[in-house]
């Protein structure tokens, strides 16, 4: 079993120590009141930070102004890849992945999921997604080869289509369907060309969904189908699970928490549920309050995610985050509570255009 006492220790050894740690931390650790590395000893202790005049909650804006600060000093370019969010809520968020750290055990969350149901290996995955400055995509490679295949993808910019979607000369385009329809046909393509190798789709649930509807999975002989990104809503996940003739389930997640994958559909709460890892991130079901303080709510009630990232390339305490879920019980051990319906807040969604996703 995972020790996520030993790891976060390590991780706090590592973020915090003198020439080899990050630069930000580094610093920031003659301002606090504690000592980060005699006195986290576990994920309990993490309220130490919040506690702090000096500390509070993370600084997010470091990530769009000065990523770096927060990788350790340890690490060569060589060993990591800076990836970017997808700026859902504005300027994009870069982070560092370690290759043989937090990529290593995201694609073993992958493995596990897969092989716990039965999805054979040797066949090529085809992924509808974004690539380029995003780890998925990435990550999307990795799998793919280690189970035997090959990755089959094509171009997808989700930033033009929150574009699309919110600028109102381009509203009055079309622009946003067009380009839409500019995805179909690349998939057409891609499942004349490739659709006898193909055994896995892993995509958004917009586009899972519009697949469906089109009609295009059923022209493939599919193992699998694996919604990520975005969390799928309660309605879609029941028809789409009693409707494809494959292994249906998601992952939820981000560029700087990784993936949480599906572990259950919860009746009593119509909730999608998934399992935050231990091996990469805390994650609380919080109510913020006005004066900067956190108070977990009760299992069956919604609150504000609150995560704290423990790998390799960035240590994010106290990283409140957008998204609300329903609180529910942890499986398989892990320190975190459940995530049921991870998403945006109604009373927040005008403010936030989520495209593809």
């Amino acid at each position: 079993m995972f020790d996520v006492e030993q790891h976060l220790q390590e991780m706090v050894q590592l973020h915090f120590e003198d020439g080899r740690g990050a630069p930000y931390w580094i610093e920031k650790k003659s301002e606090l009141s504690f000592d980060p590395v005699a006195e986290i000893e576990g994920p309990s202790d993490l309220h130490l930070f919040a506690d702090d005049d000096a500390y509070g909650s993370f600084p997010t804006e470091l990530l769009q102004t000065a990523p770096r600060q927060l990788i350790p000093q340890q690490y060569d370019a060589s060993d990591y890849g800076l990836f970017s969010s997808g700026g859902r809520t504005g300027t994009p968020k870069w982070t560092a992945w370690v290759a043989d750290g937090m990529q290593a055990r995201v694609d073993e969350t992958w493995r596990d999921m897969l092989r716990a149901n039965g999805v054979p290996e040797g066949r090529d995955l085809f992924y509808i997604g974004p690539t380029g400055p995003h780890v998925f995509g990435n990550g999307m490679r990795n799998l793919a080869n280690n189970r035997g295949g090959s990755l089959v993808t094509i171009d997808l910019d989700p930033r033009w289509i929150r574009t699309a979607k919110t600028d109102r000369e381009l509203q009055m385009t079309d622009t946003a369907d067009r380009y839409l329809q500019h995805l179909r046909s690349q998939v057409q393509d891609v499942i004349a060309q490739h659709g006898d190798h193909i055994g896995m789709v892993v995509s958004t649930p917009t586009i899972i969904g519009d697949l469906y509807r089109d009609g295009l999975l059923d022209e493939l002989d599919l193992d699998a189908v694996v919604f990520s990104g975005q969390a799928i809503a309660p309605e879609n996940y029941r028809l789409l699970s009693r409707e494809l003739d494959a292994f249906f389930s998601g992952v939820y997640g981000n560029t700087l928490t990784g993936v949480q994958p599906q572990v259950d559909y919860n009746e009593d709460h119509d909730a999608v549920v998934y399992q935050p890892q231990d091996k990469y991130v805390i994650v609380e079901v919080v109510e913020p309050g006005g004066d900067g303080e956190y108070e977990t709510v009760s299992y069956g009630e919604t609150g504000r995610t609150l995560t704290h990232v423990i790998r390799e390339g960035l240590f994010a305490p106290y990283l409140l985050e957008d998204d609300a879920a329903i609180r529910l019980p942890s499986q398989s051990g892990n320190v975190s509570a459940c995530l049921g319906n991870p998403d945006v807040p109604e009373s927040e969604q005008d403010d936030i255009e989520s495209g593809v996703y």
